[in-house]
C-alpha cells in the first residue's frame, strides 16, 4: 500500500508537503473546503501511475531545490516484490533486492530520521513509527518521479540514500528500477468528476480492463487456446513464405521490432485484438421497466451512479487481481439524489476489503457509519515563512473511522482540534437528510440504527432476507447517546412531512445502567421507533424506550442464541471462563433464545463474562465474526430478531 507522499510545488503544495494516505485501513477520504487540495492528491498519484500532464503550482519556480517532485513511500508485500524483480531483472535481480532490503532496513529503524532535515519528511517518519506493527514480511519502499526528468527522485531522503550507498551524488540513475517495480506493483484508476461516463463504462477503455483484471482475459485465453494460436502463427507464416517471399526471390519479410525469442503473435495479443474490437459497440444501459435506457440518455448523476457500481461491482467479484487496486474517485456523491448518496458510499466501502479506495467528499454521512477507514481532514492556516513573510499552509488531521467521535472530543477536550465544530453536526445531518429522502423513494430504503459494529453483524446475518428483499440498510453510530440523538434528529426533520414517507426506521439500544434521556416528547410518528432490547420470561425482547420502567441491564449479547454463545466464547483463550463454562454445563437450559436465560450464572460469574467484552475495543467485532462462523441452520434464532423481521414485514 502507499503509506504517504511528499508533494512540492504540485498544484496546491506550494513547497513541500507530507500527505498521508493508506496509513491503516483500505478506505480512505480527504475531506475539507473547496479549494484546499483533496483532488490536487488524487490527480498527482495519476501524474505518477498513469502519465498524467504535470500541474505544477503556478507562479512556482520549477527549477533547482524548488523542482515540482511527487515521492511515495509504500509498504509493500516482500514476496510479491522478490518475484516483480526476478521477473524483470532476472540478471540483476540479487543486486536490486539486497538494495530494497538495505532501504527497507533503515526506514524501519529510523536511521533516515537522522539524514533528513526536512520538517515534512519527519511527520512521515513519526506516522511511519506509528505504524510498526505493519512491517512484518513487508518492505518500506520509496519510489519517485520529478518535474521533466525520468530518473528516480529520493526528494528529501536523498542524502540518506547517498550514505546508505555511495559517496558519489547524484545517485538516481542507479535506481530507477524502483519505479519500475512500483508501476508493476499497482494499478491506478482514477474517476474525476468532469470525466465521460459513456467513455469510462466501455469494456475496452483502460479503466474497465484494469477493473476486469484477469477474469476476461482468462476466458479469452481460454477459448482461443494456445494451439489455435500455434496454428494461426504457422499458417500465417508459411503463407508469407510460400505466396509472397518464394515470388520475391532478392526480398524477405523478416521481425525489426520483436525480440528474436518472440517470432509470432502471442496469445496475449490476440486477446487484447478481441477485447478492442468485440466490446466496441457493446453500450451499458439501465434496466427499466418499460425496456432498457443507454447510459448517454441517463442523467449526470444517474451516470456517475453506474459508473460507480459498476467499478465496485467488479472489484468485488474479482477472485484475483493482478496488481494492487486503487481506485480514486473525485466526489462520488456528486450531481446524485441524496436518496442514493448512502447506497452508494456503501458500495465503496465495501469495495474496500478488495481493493484500495480513496475518494474526495464534500458529503459528511459516512463518517457515523464506515467503521473501517480514515479520513483526512485538510485545512488551510497562515504560516509564517523565514523570511518573516505570511503563508497559507495546507495542514492535515486523520481520523480513524472506528472511533473518530472519541478522537474529536479527546481533541477538544485538549484544545488540539483542528477540525471545525460543526464536523459532526454536518456529518449526522448530511446522513439525516439521505435517510429521509431514500425513505420517500419510489421504492424506499428501510433502516436499522444501532450502536455499534458488533451489533450490525449480529443483524446483517439474521436479516438478509429483509436487506434483500426490503431495501433494509443497517447503521451503527456508536453508542446508545449516538442513536437516541440521530432518533431525534430524524424525528425533528419529518415532523412537518410525515404522509410522504414509506419506509420505516428501527433504533435499537441495549438497556444500560444509565439510560439516556430524550429531549423531545411526544415523538409519535408512523413508521419510526426508539426501542431497547430487553429479557422478558426469558425471551430476548424489544421493548419501548423509556427510561422509568424495567430498568434490567441487557447487552445485545445477553439476547443471542445461549448454545453458539457457550460455543464462541470457548474459542477465546480465557481459562476463567472457560472454567465457568464446564462447571456449570450440564446446568444449561436447552431450547432458550437467549444466553442470559440459557446460562443460570451466579453474579460474579456474569460480571466476568461481562468484563470480557470490555477487555478491547475490538474484543465485540472479533466475537461477533466467531459467533456467525459458529451459527448452524437448527439453531434457535433469538425472539428480538423474530421481533424485527415482523416490524418491517407488516
Amino acid at each position: 500500500m502507499i503509506f504517504g507522499m511528499m508533494l512540492k510545488n504540485y498544484k496546491n503544495y506550494n513547497g513541500l508537503y507530507y500527505i498521508p494516505v493508506f496509513q491503516k485501513d483500505k478506505f480512505i477520504a480527504y475531506i475539507g473546503d473547496n479549494g484546499v487540495g483533496k483532488s490536487s492528491i488524487l490527480e498527482a498519484l495519476g501524474t505518477y501511475f498513469n502519465n498524467y500532464e504535470w500541474n505544477a503550482t503556478k507562479g512556482a519556480s520549477k527549477t533547482g531545490e524548488n523542482t515540482p517532485i511527487i515521492l511515495l513511500l509504500h509498504i509493500l508485500d516482500s514476496a510479491k516484490v522478490d518475484n516483480i524483480v526476478e521477473n524483470l531483472f532476472p540478471k540483476t535481480k540479487d543486486d536490486y533486492i539486497d538494495k530494497i532490503r538495505k532501504i527497507s532496513d533503515s526506514f524501519k529503524t529510523n536511521s533516515v530520521k537522522l539524514a533528513s532535515s526536512s520538517d515534512e519528511a519527519k511527520k512521515l517518519l513519526d506516522d511511519l513509527a506509528r505504524y510498526s506493527n505493519q512491517y512484518e514480511n513487508r518492505y518500506i519502499f520509496i519510489s519517485g518521479i520529478e518535474y521533466n526528468n525520468s530518473n528516480i527522485t529520493f526528494g528529501s531522503f536523498k542524502s540518506h540514500i547517498i550514505q546508505l550507498f555511495s559517496e558519489n551524488d547524484p545517485i538516481e540513475k542507479d535506481f530507477n528500477f524502483l519505479n519500475t517495480i512500483a508501476y508493476e506493483y499497482y494499478s491506478y484508476i482514477h474517476l474525476p468528476v468532469e470525466d465521460s461516463v459513456e467513455e469510462l463504462t466501455k469494456i475496452e477503455n483502460f479503466e474497465m480492463q484494469l477493473l476486469i483484471g484477469k477474469n476476461l482475459k482468462d476466458a479469452i485465453a481460454s477459448i482461443i487456446g494456445q494451439d489455435t494460436v500455434s496454428t494461426i502463427n504457422n499458417k500465417l507464416s508459411k503463407f508469407i513464405h510460400e505466396n509472397i517471399e518464394a515470388k520475391l526471390t532478392s526480398y524477405k519479410y523478416q521481425d525489426e521490432h520483436r525480440e528474436k525469442r518472440q517470432k509470432n503473435v502471442t496469445i496475449k495479443e490476440f486477446t487484447n485484438v478481441i477485447i478492442e474490437n468485440f466490446f466496441k459497440s457493446k453500450i451499458l444501459h439501465r434496466k427499466e421497466m418499460g425496456g432498457l435506457i443507454p447510459i448517454y440518455h441517463l442523467s449526470s448523476g444517474e451516470k456517475r451512479q453506474a459508473l460507480i457500481k459498476l467499478s465496485t461491482t467488479l472489484i468485488e467479484s474479482q477472485k484475483e487481481m493482478e496488481k494492487e487496486l486503487i481506485l480514486a474517485i473525485d466526489e462520488p456523491e456528486s450531481s446524485l439524489n441524496s436518496s442514493k448518496i448512502y447506497s452508494q458510499f456503501e458500495d465503496l466501502i465495501r469495495a474496500s476489503k478488495n481493493a484500495h479506495i480513496a475518494i474526495t467528499t464534500h458529503w459528511y454521512g459516512f463518517l457515523p457509519i464506515a467503521t473501517n477507514g480514515t479520513a483526512h481532514y485538510l485545512s488551510k492556516v497562515p504560516r509564517k515563512t523565514k523570511q518573516g513573510n505570511e503563508q497559507i499552509q495546507i495542514n492535515f488531521c486523520s481520523l480513524d473511522l472506528f472511533n473518530y467521535k472519541e478522537q474529536m472530543q479527546l481533541m477538544r477536550k485538549e484544545n488540539k482540534s483542528p477540525l471545525p465544530f460543526d464536523i459532526e453536526l454536518k456529518s449526522n445531518n448530511d446522513l439525516v437528510h439521505s435517510i429521509i429522502t431514500s425513505m420517500r423513494a419510489d421504492e424506499p430504503y428501510n433502516w436499522i440504527i444501532c450502536e455499534g459494529s458488533s451489533d450490525k453483524i449480529y443483524l446483517e446475518f439474521y436479516l438478509k432476507q429483509l436487506i434483500q428483499n426490503k431495501n433494509l440498510r443497517i447503521i451503527p453510530v456508536g453508542g446508545s447517546s449516538y442513536v437516541v440523538k440521530l432518533y431525534e434528529k430524524l424525528v425533528l426533520a419529518l415532523s412537518d412531512s410525515e404522509r410522504d414517507i414509506k419506509g420505516k426506521v428501527l433504533c435499537i439500544c441495549d438497556t444500560d445502567n444509565e439510560i439516556v434521556p430524550l429531549k423531545l416528547t411526544n415523538l409519535n410518528i408512523n413508521n419510526f421507533l426508539l426501542q431497547r432490547l430487553q429479557i422478558k420470561e426469558s425471551k430476548s425482547c424489544l421493548v419501548e424506550y423509556n427510561p422509568v420502567k424495567d430498568h434490567n441491564i441487557c447487552d445485545i449479547e445477553d439476547c443471542l442464541n445461549g448454545e453458539t454463545f457457550v460455543k464462541t466464547i470457548c474459542q477465546f483463550d480465557d481459562i476463567e471462563i472457560q472454567n465457568i463454562i464446564e462447571q456449570e454445563r450440564n446446568n444449561f437450559t436447552e431450547f432458550i433464545d437467549n444466553s442470559h436465560s440459557y446460562m443460570h450464572l451466579r453474579p460474579g460469574d456474569k460480571e466476568l463474562i461481562k468484563n470480557f467484552f470490555k477487555k478491547s475495543s475490538t474484543i465485540k467485532v472479533e466475537f461477533a465474526n466467531k459467533y456467525i462462523e459458529n451459527i448452524e441452520e437448527d439453531r434457535i434464532v433469538p425472539n428480538f430478531v423474530n421481533e424485527i423481521i415482523n416490524k418491517f414485514e407488516s
